[in-house]
């Protein structure tokens, strides 16, 4: 998807990696000024980014955001690592979620939405609990089981302004968002 500037996403993400390094805070804000349309896709990426440990805690000038900022990366780093999500399934696997990803061919960036329980339960189909159950060797059941449950909060809070809660969204809505093939969207949301 290209923005009104006629950049696609890889190559707005690439400039801001070329200009900041990191996705920091002040990257983040910055990139997601000029690129509106990006927006969701830039902070997701963060999140990603800050997943893989690749990024420090936010620098921020005061002290409420900084403590907002660390409570919300602690909290995300508590529930990846958890027994039961689902990265932390993959990790007693010895995988990790770009493992997972390339092994199901299932979007990264769909995989941490669901292992943040971002997406509503009953928008996802048996078939995405079977994809990810075959290549972890683990029953689909308990894929199932670690995105129902309390929602966590994405790593990419901590980049917004105000209020860390971010909304569940459909297995669709997140798919279509990331240009996903109607054809795969249909055939994850089956049984």
């Amino acid at each position: 998807m290209n923005d009104q500037n006629g950049k696609s996403l890889d190559e707005v993400l690439d400039a801001m990696l070329f200009e900041h390094g990191i996705p920091t805070i002040q990257a983040v804000a910055e990139w997601t000024a000029r690129h509106p349309e990006h927006r969701a896709a830039i902070i997701e990426f963060a999140a990603a980014w800050a997943e893989d440990d690749h990024l420090p805690a936010p620098r921020v000038d005061n002290l409420r955001d900084r403590s907002v900022a660390a409570a919300t990366i602690n909290q995300f780093r508590t529930a990846v690592a958890a027994p039961n999500s689902l990265a932390g399934m993959a990790a007693a696997r010895g995988r990790s979620m770009h493992d997972l990803a390339r092994g199901t061919g299932i979007d990264t960036r769909i995989l941490m939405k669901l292992n943040a329980r971002r997406i509503a339960p009953a928008t996802i189909g048996r078939a995405m609990a079977l994809r990810i159950g075959k290549f972890l060797e683990i029953e689909p059941s308990s894929v199932i089981a670690s995105w129902t449950g309390t929602h966590t909060p994405l790593a990419a809070a901590a980049f917004l302004a105000g209020s860390v809660s971010l909304p569940q969204e459909t297995l669709r809505q997140a798919m279509e968002r990331i240009g996903v093939s109607p054809e795969l969207i249909t055939e994850m949301e089956g049984d």
